[in-house]
């Protein structure tokens, strides 16, 4: 009968709304979890004697490539191609994260 009944003080189609956007607020954190696991599994298979020889460089090089994309990502929140730049930056962090993960795997207990 009426179509913009309140519910706790907002109509139906604002409810609407922020149900639109949780679920794809949701739909994305879902949909960056797969850039982070491939990056995660070619971290693991790669050799980062680089890193391991130059720490403090490679640490700089990281974060100015992460802080890059954080600004890569922020000035091109309103268009579709700073959603590729994020499915980006979460492939570097998960590429990041291998070496982490291959370390704990090698554990005595790691793959329990």
């Amino acid at each position: 009968m009426f179509d913009n009944t309140p519910v706790l003080g907002r109509s139906e189609s604002a409810l609407e709304a922020t149900n639109k956007v949780l679920r794809n607020t949701y739909a994305l954190l879902g949909l960056t979890m797969i850039p982070t696991v491939i990056g995660a599994f070619i971290g693991m298979s790669l050799n980062f004697a680089f890193a391991q020889q130059h720490p403090f460089i490679f640490a700089i090089g990281a974060m100015a490539a992460m802080f890059g994309m954080f600004a890569a990502i922020s000035a091109n929140r309103n268009n579709s191609f700073g959603v590729v730049l994020l499915l980006g930056l979460t492939f570097l962090l998960g590429l990041m994260l291998g070496p982490i993960l291959q370390h704990a795997l090698n554990l005595s207990n790691g793959a329990q």
